[in-house]
């Protein structure tokens, strides 16, 4: 289970990422071309390989341990890394390109394009300079909260996954490892 769920979860934190990207193409650069079906789909399979590979050590690493008390068996699944290659791995890997990578990228990218609509104001065509600048004022206030919100979300609800997969390496209880 820790490996499938960890892929589960670096593949959503890659597809998030890859999404404010394309948000800020759509905003930053209207008239670049943008993805096609197929070059999208290409995108969705790197997503899930990258994530597979750089999840591959604990698919590799974890075993199966059984143990016997009272008349039960206990079913374990224990990673067979050493303490220092878990550290290394946990540090340069989860953390860092599984989730300080992808928060920092989404960061950049809806900064530009709070950035970009903010300049906006300036360069409107005249119907929307007619606009009362207070409603203009409220809206961009409404933008910026709400890219706000979305990279909090990501980082407080990713931060325990990112934080947790040590601990769940050497202490979840399951009865297969995958």
């Amino acid at each position: 289970m820790p490996y499938l769920q960890g892929v589960a979860v670096a593949a959503s934190v890659t597809t998030l990422s890859v999404i404010a990207f394309d948000r800020y193409l759509a905003i930053c650069r209207p008239l670049k071309r943008h993805l096609s079906k197929k070059q999208t789909i290409g995108f969705i399979i790197t997503i899930w390989a990258y994530v597979l590979l750089l999840l591959s050590p604990w698919f590799i690493t974890y075993d199966l341990h059984s143990s016997r008390e009272a008349n039960a068996t206990h079913l374990s699944c224990r990673s067979t890394m050493t303490p220092l290659y878990n550290r290394i791995y946990q540090l340069g890997i989860i953390f860092c390109l599984l989730y300080a990578g992808p928060l920092l990228f989404i960061v950049v990218c809806y900064t530009l394009v709070a950035h970009k609509l903010s300049r906006r104001t300036g360069n409107q065509d005249e119907f929307l300079r007619k606009s009362s600048t207070a409603q203009d004022k409220k809206q961009m206030s409404r933008l910026i909260k709400m890219l706000v919100t979305v990279v909090l979300i990501f980082a407080l609800f990713n931060a325990p996954a990112a934080g947790t997969q040590h601990r769940t390496q050497q202490q979840q209880q399951h009865s297969t490892c995958y």
